[in-house]
């Protein structure tokens, strides 16, 4: 499992290919997006303190839907993996 920080871009629309060039010149994203946006406004507006967790379920190409069906299960636990190693620091630095 690798991890990587950065920026997400996000949108209401799936991001083909042909999008992507323009995408990532623009905005250097570390990966795009269709959810984080709404959470992350929600919070703000809330005043309530977040952070955003994603793992990769395909590349957004022409093999989406193949590598989706492929990778769902460990892309969610990669997610869980992460989410239970921050709750464990972030517990240590509490104590």
């Amino acid at each position: 499992m690798k991890c990587h920080t950065g920026r997400i871009i996000t949108g209401e629309t799936f991001i083909t290919h042909n999008e992507r060039g323009d995408l990532v010149q623009k905005f250097n994203p570390v990966c795009v997006d269709m959810e984080s946006a709404s959470v992350a406004h929600t919070c703000y507006v809330n005043r309530v303190p977040f952070i955003v967790i994603r793992s990769m379920s395909d590349n957004a190409d022409e093999n989406s839907s193949e590598q989706f069906k492929a990778t769902v299960e460990l892309a969610a636990q990669n997610s869980i993996t992460v989410v239970e190693g921050l709750i464990r620091k972030l517990s240590l630095s509490i104590a």
